[in-house]
C-alpha cells in the first residue's frame, strides 16, 4: 500500500503544476483573447481534486471561507434582484475559488516556483502584445476596443512583483529580471493606467530599500543596486512625463473618470446609510446604478454592509499577524526577504483597492492566494513544522 502512495505522488503533483501553470497563463493573457469561465472552473476543481488525493484535505483559509459564505447567504436575502445578486456572488466566488488553487498550489515543493514562472511568462506576453499589436482608443494602448487597460496592467504589475521574489530566489539572475521588470514596466505605461503606474514604482522603491540594501554584500555592491534602482525609478518618471495621456490623467483634475469615481464613492455611502447591517447584496451596488463602484472599500460598504466589512477586515488582520509570526520565525536571508516583500505586497494590494475591488480582479487574487500561503493565519489547518518557510514552501 505504502509503495503504491508514493508512486502516485509524482504523478499528482504533474498534474498539479501542469493545470496551475495553464490556469494562470489563460486568467493573466489568454482570458484577455477568450474569456470561458468553465476553464476556471474545470482546471480549479482539477487542481483541488489533486490536493485532495496529496493531502487528504483541501487547504482553505478559514476566515477568508467564512467572508464569502456569509456576505454571499445574507446577501441574497437583502437583494433586490436575487437572480443579479448570485451572479455577482459567483464572480467573487470564482475569483476566491483560483486563490484557494494558489494556496493549494503553493503547498507543493515546487509550487511557488511554477507560480512564479507562469506569471513571468504571461506578463511578457502581454506586454511584448501591447507592443506589437496594441490598439490606441484615446491615447491608452489595449488590446481591444472593448478591453479595459487597466486590468491589463494590473497583471503586469503581479508579474513584476512576482519577478521581484524571483530575484530573492536566483540572485544570478537578478540583472536579468530587473531588464525583464524595466520591459514590462515600459508596455504597462502605455495603457496609461495611474495606479499601476504608482504601484509599480512603490513596489519597486520598497524592494530596493527594504531588501536589496539590506543583503550582506560589500559597500560598493550596495551603492551600486541602490544606484541602479534609482535610475529605474528617474527612467520610469522619465518615460511618464514624456506619456502625454498619463500626464495629463495625472495633472488634470477635472478628469471623468475622477468624478465619476467620487460619485460612486457617495452613492456608496448612500447605500450603506440605508442599509447599514447587510448592506444590499453582492452586485447591490452594480443593479442600482447600472456599473460597480471602482473601490474594495465602496463594494464592501455598499454591498455587505458592515457586517460583511468587518469579516473582510478580519481576514486582513489575520494576514498581517501571520506575516508578523512568519517574520519572526524565518531566518535571517533569503527566507526574511520573502516575508518582507509579502509585507509590501499586501500593503499594495489594499492600496490599489481604493481604486479596484480586490474580490473581483483575478490577478490581485492571485497575490492573494500567495499571501495566504506565506502568511498561514489558518493555524487550526497546519502544524509548526509545516510552518518552516525554506522546507515547505521554499524547497
Amino acid at each position: 500500500m505504502k509503495k503504491s502512495n508514493i508512486g502516485r505522488i509524482p504523478l499528482v503533483d504533474a498534474i498539479i503544476y501542469i493545470s496551475a501553470f495553464l490556469l494562470i497563463i489563460y486568467i493573466f493573457w489568454l482570458q484577455l483573447i477568450w474569456s470561458q469561465s468553465l476553464v476556471i472552473y474545470g482546471t480549479t476543481i482539477i487542481i483541488l481534486l489533486c490536493s485532495m488525493v496529496k493531502f487528504n484535505k483541501i487547504r482553505l483559509d478559514l476566515a477568508w471561507t467564512l467572508f464569502i459564505l456569509i456576505t454571499s447567504i445574507f446577501g441574497l436575502l437583502v437583494s433586490d434582484n436575487a437572480t443579479y445578486s448570485l451572479d455577482a456572488s459567483m464572480v467573487v466566488f470564482k475569483a476566491f475559488l483560483f486563490a484557494t488553487c494558489i494556496l493549494n498550489v503553493m503547498k507543493l515543493s515546487a509550487g511557488f516556483k511554477v507560480v512564479r514562472v507562469a506569471c513571468i511568462i504571461a506578463g511578457l506576453c502581454l506586454s511584448t502584445m501591447l507592443m506589437i499589436s496594441g490598439v490606441l482608443i484615446n491615447g491608452r494602448v489595449t488590446l481591444s476596443d472593448s478591453m479595459n487597460g487597466n486590468v491589463i496592467s494590473t497583471s503586469i504589475l503581479v508579474a513584476l512583483i512576482m519577478c521581484l521574489y524571483e530575484s530573492i530566489f536566483v540572485p544570478k539572475r537578478k540583472i536579468l529580471l530587473f531588464l525583464i521588470c524595466f520591459y514590462m514596466f515600459s508596455a504597462a505605461l502605455l495603457t496609461g493606467s495611474r495606479k499601476s503606474f504608482v504601484g509599480m514604482l512603490l513596489i519597486i522603491v520598497f524592494y530596493f530599500i527594504f531588501i536589496e540594501s539590506r543583503r550582506k554584500k560589500s559597500a560598493t555592491k550596495k551603492i551600486v543596486f541602490i544606484a541602479i534602482g534609482f535610475m529605474v525609478v528617474a527612467l520610469a518618471i522619465r518615460y511618464a512625463l514624456e506619456n502625454a495621456v498619463l500626464l495629463d490623467r495625472f495633472l488634470n483634475t477635472g478628469y471623468l473618470g475622477d468624478q465619476n469615481r467620487l460619485n460612486y464613492y457617495m452613492n456608496a455611502v448612500e447605500i450603506f446609510s440605508a442599509n447599514p447591517l447587510l448592506g444590499k447584496g453582492w452586485g447591490g451596488f452594480a443593479y442600482k446604478y447600472g456599473m460597480y463602484s471602482h473601490s474594495t472599500y465602496a463594494e464592501l460598504i455598499a454591498n455587505t454592509g458592515l457586517i460583511g466589512t468587518l469579516c473582510f477586515l478580519g481576514c486582513i488582520i489575520r494576514l498581517f499577524r501571520g506575516l508578523r509570526d512568519q517574520y519572526g520565525m524565518a531566518k535571517p536571508g533569503k527566507d526574511r526577504q520573502i516575508v518582507i516583500l509579502t509585507i509590501g505586497s499586501l500593503i499594495l494590494i489594499l492600496g490599489l483597492g481604493i481604486g479596484a475591488a480586490i474580490f473581483y480582479e483575478m490577478n490581485m487574487m492571485l497575490c492573494i492566494g500567495v499571501i495566504f500561503s506565506i502568511a498561514k493565519p489558518s493555524r487550526k489547518y497546519f502544524n509548526l513544522e509545516e510552518a518552516a518557510l525554506t522546507s515547505i514552501y521554499f524547497a
